[in-house]
């Protein structure tokens, strides 16, 4: 049982009070207090408990003993803060541990602690004089984002104190990782100093920083450090620029770097780039040729988007990842020669590149994300890798010029809308062991004639096959228990269906519009057919319902014209009020 820690606190009236919590009650003791303006938390507490005094905007003061080791998340987010000691017992302190604390001037980080999290000093908008320990290791996303009169930052050795220059920032040297929009907003910050340790650097890490001086070289701007004035590639000097010579000694460049230069048309990025941020050539329309650093792992996300112009382009064989809409509608793109160790192709990569012509990926890659070849209007070719294992949601949805695909045999599942609206694709060949073809997959292929759908199939989503209107046959199989909603709708050219005799529940519409389905054989577990599951199918002239069925739902066969004859089985059955309309007055029981 845990026992009643004693803290003292100060109300805004002046009185002084002693309240015993547990330990794991303080949060619901003081959050978003507003009456009290100071807090002496007693000897003995371990931790500070995630969003402990959140809300608490009149809190002015806290006493932390040495006891403490660690400040939880959101521990005094929104809080009126003025002073602070932190104890140097503190080894953690969580992501949104001071958010918004906008009455905070100054602060000094303990030497154990070697981590500021994601929004750590976010929004604290009047402070001004940060000391943090050269022990830091990594500062995450936003970790000082808003910081706008941040001006004297203090990296200090924990045995030999030393304060840097006024508006002058340097990172500690042991920083490795600077996670996106870090300083983001500190308008005040005029001189920053980057370790040669920096591994990564996270998208719009100086953006808004308003006061930065910039080292130039050819149309661009650069921050650097003691031994490379050119160490990060912040920005181009225009949007206007028509060239630029990065210089060779150039490590990183930040995102959005070139984003928007309108008249740019071609660039060599040098060796030396170890780190290419997102978006740094989005919307360069008039770019045509550009040239990856050998030792490229990744292509970032947005890197090309909406380089309508884009034609060529080599992707090192170092390259193991193609990011988020990195190529995405590079209209003038017609040929890519995918690097044979590629593992990852992320969403939307090549999404509406109009002009691809073929693709041919390699076997190292096991799963295509969602859109990543979507709206590839001229796409006729297409080898997919012999390790795939899925097929995302829309991958191939909108290729109008693929006319047939071959499913690799390790693949499993095809996603949403994977071939949908593939209105050319006569031919499937789908592998001997999958298991789920999920909702629209096959969607609008109108001239996919048929299917051999393999015995492993245990999920047929809504809509799998609706408006494949060429569509003449379909065997499923015994694994289905069910026919979802819209499943074989409209598909006009349907004659012949053999139902799995395991099936259960036809839904609705499942074969509505099926306008030539002249005959079909309801199997004997069959217990619910739903609202115009049939509806349409105007060439079914006799059907004959087994025993087991329960239910026929309103319109189930609805302006089925030349349906003559039904045998129900002689029992009660709850047929809806228009389950034939349209179609026969009568039926028959068996």
């Amino acid at each position: 049982m845990d026992k009643q820690l004693k803290f003292i606190i100060t109300l805004i009236d002046g009185t002084t009070q002693e309240i015993g919590v547990k330990n794991n009650e303080i949060a619901k003791t003081f959050q978003k207090r507003e009456d009290i303006i100071s807090i002496a938390i007693p000897n003995g507490i371990e931790n500070i408990s995630n969003y402990a005094f959140q809300g608490c905007c009149k809190l002015e003061e806290v006493v932390i003993p040495n006891s403490v080791k660690s400040i939880g998340e959101g521990a005094f987010s929104g809080s009126g803060l003025k002073n602070l000691i932190i104890p140097n017992s503190v080894e953690s302190i969580g992501n949104y541990a001071f958010y918004g604390c906008g009455n905070l001037k100054e602060l000094t980080i303990p030497s154990n602690v070697n981590n500021i999290g994601e929004h750590t000093f976010g929004a604290c908008c009047n402070l001004e004089k940060l000391e943090i320990s050269k022990n830091i290791i990594t500062i995450e996303n936003y970790a000082f984002h808003n910081c706008a009169k941040l001006s004297h930052f203090v990296c200090y050795d924990a045995t030999n104190a030393d304060c840097n220059a006024l508006d002058k920032l340097i990172v500690p040297p042991n920083v490795t990782s600077i996670g996106e929009g870090a300083f983001d907003g500190c308008k005040n910050l005029k001189s920053i100093v980057l370790p040669s340790n920096l591994k990564y650097l996270g998208k719009n890490v100086f953006r808004y920083c308003e006061s930065i001086h910039f080292n130039e070289y050819d149309n661009a701007y650069y921050i650097g450090n003691d031994k490379n004035p050119y160490f990060v590639l912040v920005q181009a000097k225009s949007k206007e620029i028509t060239s630029c010579n990065i210089n060779e000694n150039t490590e990183f460049i930040c995102s959005s770097a070139f984003e928007k230069c309108v008249n740019l048309t071609k660039i060599t990025i040098p060796n030396s780039v170890k780190s290419i941020g997102e978006s740094v050539f989005e919307k360069c329309e008039s770019l045509e040729q550009v040239d990856l650093p050998n030792n490229a792992t990744e292509i970032p996300a947005f890197l090309f988007q909406k380089c309508g112009k884009l034609k060529k382009i080599t992707i090192p064989e170092s390259v193991k990842k193609i990011g988020r809409a990195a190529f995405g509608e590079c209209a003038s793109l017609t040929n890519i020669k995918f690097p044979d160790n590629l593992e990852f192709i992320d969403v939307g990569a090549f999404v509406q590149c109009r002009g691809l012509l073929q693709i041919n990926l390699p076997n190292s890659i096991t799963t295509i994300e969602w859109a990543a070849f979507s709206q590839c209007s001229a796409l006729k070719n297409v080898t997919l890798s012999e390790n795939l294992t899925d097929i995302g949601p829309d991958v191939f949805s909108g290729c109008e010029s693929l006319t047939s695909i071959e499913i690799p045999e390790k693949v499993v599942n095809i996603g949403y809308w994977a071939f949908g609206a593939c209105k050319n694709l006569k031919s499937v060949k789908l592998p001997k062991k999958l298991a789920i073809i999920h909702q629209s997959a096959f969607c609008g292929c109108s001239s996919l004639t048929e299917l051999d759908l393999p015995s492993t199939i245990t999920v047929i989503g809504n809509e799998a096959f609706y408006k494949c209107s060429a569509l003449k046959s379909i065997n499923i199989s015994d694994n289905i228990e069910r026919i979802l909603a819209n499943t074989f709708r409209d598909c006009s050219e349907l004659v012949d269906v053999k139902l799995p005799n395991n099936l259960q529940i036809i839904s609705e519409k499942a074969f509505s519009g099926c306008s030539k389905l002249a005959n079909i054989k309801f199997p004997n577990n069959l217990k619910t057919i739903e609202a115009n599951a049939f509806y349409g199918c105007s060439e079914l002239a006799e059907i004959t319902l087994p025993d087991s069925i329960e239910v026929i739902g309103d319109k189930a066969f609805a302006s089925c014209k030349n349906l003559k004859k039904v045998f129900l089985p002689n029992k009660d059955i709850d047929i809806g009020e228009k389950a034939f309309k349209s179609s026969i007055k009568f039926y028959e029981k068996n």
